[in-house]
């Protein structure tokens, strides 16, 4: 399975939710957009990538404002 991650935000940790839901134990490649500035995708894929660790230890919710969506994932 492989996600191409535009941006870090509510939809893609929607999509990485959905992705697991139907199989806990799927492999996820995280790409990227490479049109952005590599200090951006390097958040984007640090964010979308601590998404998929917190999914799997039951931490992650969905949300509907991208800022509690970071708020926690940097708190972890």
């Amino acid at each position: 399975m492989t996600l191409l991650i535009e941006n870090a935000n509510a939809k893609t940790i929607k999509a990485i939710r959905a992705v697991l839901d139907l199989d806990s134990n799927a492999t996820i490649d995280v790409l990227h957009d490479c049109t952005h500035n590599p200090s951006t995708l390097d958040n984007w894929l640090n964010e979308a990538n601590e998404a998929i660790e917190l999914y799997k230890k039951g931490k992650l919710k969905s949300y509907d404002n991208p800022q509690d969506m970071h708020a926690d994932i940097f708190r972890e």
